[in-house]
C-alpha cells in the first residue's frame, strides 16, 4: 500500500476567526489571550486560520477593533470562551462538562484509504473552526447554497465547544487495510445480562461527542460537519445530551434523572499521574504506537424507568445507589467527598454491599478500583410506545484499558437491584483518538504508519 502523504491542515479551509468580535473586558477571555499567545509565541498565523493579521498582534486587535454590533449582555456570559482543540489529548474528555452534547455515529462510505485521509483532514479543518469561532466565509453567487446555515448569525461564538472523534472497530476492517493497527481492545460492545440492544442503536465505523453550553451550538456544529462531510459520511444515530446548568455553572456535581448526583467518585481530572494511569493510553502499553494519548469510549444509552423510580421509597432509593440523595455523601457522612465506611461495614450495617457505589467501586484494593473517568449526561427521547417516559442516562466513561475499566465495572454491576429501574438498549465501544498539532490532522499518527 503507498503511503499517505500531505497530513497538513488545508490552508484554504472555509473560516475566518473570531478575533474582531468579542468582548475584551470579558471575564471568561483569559483563556482565548493564553490559547493566542501561546499561538504567537511559534510564529503561527493567517496560514492556518485565514486570518487577516497574525495572532502576535491579535491582542490588541481585540482592543482596538470590536465589532459595534457585538450585544453587550452577550459580554458577561460565556459564549467566547475557546477550549483549544489541539494537544496531546482530545479535548472534550477530561475538559470540564457543559450544559449540552450530542452524540452521532456515522458509517464510512469512503471508497479508499487514500479518500478516508481526505475526510480525516475535512473533518479537523471544521473542528479548528468550530471551536474557535469566526465569521463564516461568504458565498457571492446566490445561485448557490450558503456556505453554512445561519442558525447563529453573522457571528459564530465558540461557546466552550468541543468535539471529540473516536474510531469504532468496524474502521478496522478490510476496507482500508487498517486491520494490524486496530487498539488490541476495540471490539463491538457485547449483551450484557440487563441489556436490550437494539441494533439500530449500536456501534458505528465513527463517533462524534459533540458538547458546548448552548443546544444551538451543538446543532449548529453539527449541522456544519454533515453538510461538509456528506460524501464520505452516513448518519447512524444520534442522540441528544443535557446536565443541569446550575451544576455547570457552579461547576458542582451534576445530577442525574433519578436525582443523584453522577460523577462524584471520579478521578481528580487535574492530577496527571492519575490521568495517563486511568484514562490515557501511554507508551507502556502494549497498544499500538499511534495510539498514544488517545482514549478507550464506552457509550451506554440506558433508559430509566422514572415513573417506577418516582413511587420508590427514598430509603430503597438510597440503599440502591449507596449515597445519600440530597448531599450525595456516602450513607452515614454528610459530605459528598468523604471516604465510606466500607472497611467496618462487611454486614451491610450502613452501605448495602449490594449497592451500586459499592458494586461499583468496592475498594478491596484502595481508591479507583473503576478505572474509567464518567462523563455522563442526561436524554430526553420523548414517549414510549406505552406512553412512558422515554428518558434516561448516556452514561460516557474513557479509560486506558476497556477491560480493566469499564467490562469488569459492569461484570461487578451485572445484577445490582438498580437494574429494576434501567433498561441499555444501545452505545458502543470506541477509541478516542489521539490530540493532534496545528498543521496535523486527526489520525496522523495512523496514516503516517501507512
Amino acid at each position: 500500500m503507498s503511503p499517505v502523504k500531505n497530513l497538513q491542515i488545508d490552508s484554504k479551509a472555509d473560516f475566518s476567526p473570531l478575533s474582531k468580535h468579542i468582548c475584551a473586558n470579558n471575564p471568561q477571555l483569559p483563556n482565548r489571550r493564553k490559547w493566542i499567545k501561546s499561538l504567537s509565541s511559534i510564529g503561527i498565523s493567517a496560514a492556518i486560520s485565514g486570518l487577516s493579521i497574525p495572532f502576535a498582534n491579535a491582542n490588541e486587535s481585540l482592543k482596538n477593533d470590536l465589532s459595534p454590533k457585538t450585544p453587550k449582555s452577550v459580554c458577561a456570559e460565556s459564549l467566547f470562551t475557546i477550549i483549544p482543540p489541539f494537544g496531546v489529548n482530545q479535548a472534550g474528555i477530561t475538559t470540564p462538562e457543559t450544559t449540552d452534547a450530542i452524540f452521532v455515529a456515522f458509517k464510512s462510505v469512503a471508497p479508499d484509504i487514500e479518500t478516508l485521509k481526505t475526510l480525516f483532514t475535512r473533518l479537523t479543518n471544521r473542528i479548528v473552526f468550530l471551536t474557535q469561532g469566526g465569521t463564516p466565509a461568504a458565498k457571492p453567487n446566490k445561485n448557490y447554497p450558503p456556505s453554512e446555515s445561519g442558525m447563529l448569525g453573522q457571528y459564530i461564538n465558540p461557546d466552550s465547544l468541543t468535539i471529540t472523534v473516536s474510531v469504532g472497530a468496524t474502521l478496522f476492517d478490510k476496507r482500508y487495510g487498517l486491520i494490524s493497527q486496530k487498539p488490541i481492545e476495540l471490539i463491538d460492545m457485547p449483551d450484557f445480562p440487563n441489556d436490550a440492544l437494539d441494533t439500530s442503536w449500536c456501534d458505528g465505523d465513527l463517533l462524534l461527542q459533540i458538547c458546548a453550553n448552548s443546544k444551538e451550538t451543538v446543532i449548529y456544529a453539527l449541522r456544519d460537519i454533515i453538510k461538509n462531510t456528506s460524501q464520505y459520511l452516513v448518519p447512524f444515530w444520534k442522540i441528544d445530551g443535557f446536565l443541569p446548568s446550575k451544576a455547570i455553572k457552579s461547576n458542582t456535581t451534576p445530577i442525574n434523572l433519578f436525582g443523584f448526583k453522577d460523577g462524584t467518585g471520579n478521578p481528580s481530572k487535574h492530577d496527571n499521574s492519575l490521568m495517563n494511569q486511568i484514562v490515557w493510553v501511554g507508551p507502556n502499553s502494549k497498544e499500538p504506537s499511534w495510539t498514544h494519548g488517545g482514549s478507550y469510549q464506552a457509550v451506554r444509552l440506558i433508559r430509566q424507568y422514572l415513573e417506577f423510580w418516582d413511587r420508590t421509597p427514598l430509603k430503597q432509593q438510597e440503599a440502591d445507589f449507596g449515597r445519600h440523595k440530597g448531599s450525595g455523601a456516602h450513607l452515614g457522612k454528610t459530605d459528598e467527598f468523604e471516604e465510606p465506611y466500607y472497611a467496618h461495614n462487611q454486614a451491610d450495617q450502613i452501605t448495602p454491599i449490594d449497592s451500586h457505589v459499592r458494586r461499583a467501586e468496592p475498594r478491596k484494593h484502595g481508591r479507583h478500583d473503576a478505572k474509567l473517568l464518567r462523563r455522563s449526561y442526561n436524554y430526553s427521547l420523548g414517549l414510549t410506545k406505552a406512553s412512558q417516559l422515554d428518558m434516561g442516562l448516556i452514561f460516557v466513561s474513557y479509560q486506558s484499558s476497556l477491560q480493566k475499566g469499564f467490562i469488569d465495572t459492569q461484570n461487578r454491576l451485572n445484577g445490582e437491584p438498580l437494574e429494576e429501574y434501567i433498561k441499555p438498549f444501545g452505545g458502543g465501544f470506541f477509541f478516542a483518538l489521539p490530540g493532534f498539532r496545528e498543521n496535523e490532522i486527526l489520525g496522523s499518527g495512523l496514516f503516517k504508519l501507512l
